[in-house]
């Protein structure tokens, strides 16, 4: 796939994600993380991207990737890739909350910076940052806050009449009803 060069128009990739060929047939194993982990039949995927992922083989194959990740560089150049194996595997056991942060911390380490993102050692390079104060709203501010007053006052007085209505209405007592018999 070609991705659009720096100066291309339009949204740039930041993040790919990629199911990556089998490099050896799946085997027994288990592979986790952070507190959690998944049990089945894993294939070891091959590829020059560092680990993030390695399973222990139960038949003693020795450590296998599942999966590698490569960080993104600066905006429009080079997206962020993460290469998962193929595999049918069930739902991650141990705490499910850690698996989704693991997911979402990996996804986000590698995604390359968005369009218009200053790297913080360049922020740091300008010094310290300045401030000022609020510009002042202006006499047009303070008029658009004086015309709405009479308009809030009205809807106050109306509700604060119609809780009064409601409030005598509520203290009378039934009156009985005629029958027509």
């Amino acid at each position: 796939e070609t991705l659009p060069g720096p100066d291309a128009p339009g949204p740039r990739a930041v993040l790919r994600v990629e199911r990556a060929p089998a490099a050896a047939p799946p085997a027994p194993g288990r592979a986790g993380r952070d507190g959690w982990w998944v049990e089945g039949p894993l294939a070891a995927i091959a590829g020059t991207e560092p680990a993030w992922l390695l399973a222990d083989g139960a038949d003693g194959a020795g450590e296998r990737v599942l999966v590698r990740a490569r960080a993104g560089t600066s905006p429009g150049t080079r997206p962020g890739l993460v290469l998962v194996g193929p595999a049918g595997l069930e739902e991650p056991r141990g705490d499910a909350a850690a698996f989704a942060v693991s997911w979402a911390e990996l996804l986000d380490r590698t995604a390359a910076p968005p369009a218009g993102t200053v790297a913080l050692a360049e922020r740091r390079a300008a010094g310290d940052g300045a401030s000022a104060a609020p510009a002042s709203g202006g006499r047009g501010a303070d008029r658009r806050a004086a015309s709405l007053t009479g308009p809030l006052a009205i809807a106050a007085a109306f509700a604060a009449g119609l809780y009064a209505l409601t409030r005598s209405r509520a203290r009378r007592p039934a009156r009985p009803r005629r029958s027509d018999a």
